[in-house]
């Protein structure tokens, strides 16, 4: 291979290797939401705390 085509061939790895790290993140993006959706579903019909209220049962400010 000539140093023109590794050059290229060397871009184009880091381009994709950069694409990955993109895709792991919304991926993990992804998941995270899905686990909210999940709870909600699980509390759906249960009594919530406001925020007030949380802050007033367990002391924080």
């Amino acid at each position: 291979m000539t140093k023109a085509t590794l050059k290229i061939l060397d871009a184009d790895i880091k381009k994709r290797r950069r694409e990955v790290t993109r895709l792991q993140e919304d991926l993990e993006d992804l998941e995270d939401y899905l686990d909210v959706l999940e709870a909600r579903r699980k509390s759906l019909g249960k009594s919530t705390l406001t925020q007030a209220e949380a802050e007033r049962r367990y002391g924080v400010k």
